[in-house]
């Protein structure tokens, strides 16, 4: 069993100059990787919503946030979810630690 410290429906918040400008729900979010995930039904298959999710990562990325989108389903695979979070975060520890070279 995995012991993570997570947060459910956490509020994002994107400001500009100490203003916030809009803010984001994430699913889940776990402070110490600063890692949002995501878990997608089906209207996120759309063409219109794929394009929101895809602008959404793309702004929550530059503010510093790592992004992991799952399909519902695959939560009857928590291997899965575990592995990619796991690869995920230790792709960002070595490139982090890379770039410090």
């Amino acid at each position: 069993s995995q012991n993570i410290n997570y947060e459910f429906q956490y509020p994002i918040y994107i400001s500009q100059k100490q203003k916030i400008e809009k803010f984001y729900i994430a699913d889940f979010y776990i402070p110490t990787a600063k890692l949002i995930i995501e878990l997608d039904g089906e209207y996120h298959s759309t063409n219109a919503q794929s394009i929101k999710d895809k602008l959404r990562d793309k702004e929550l990325k530059k503010k510093g946030f790592l992004i992991l989108r799952f399909k519902n389903e695959d939560v009857y695979t928590p291997k899965l979810i575990l592995l990619r979070m796991n690869n995920l975060i230790t792709e960002q520890f070595l490139k982090k630690r890379y770039d410090r070279k």
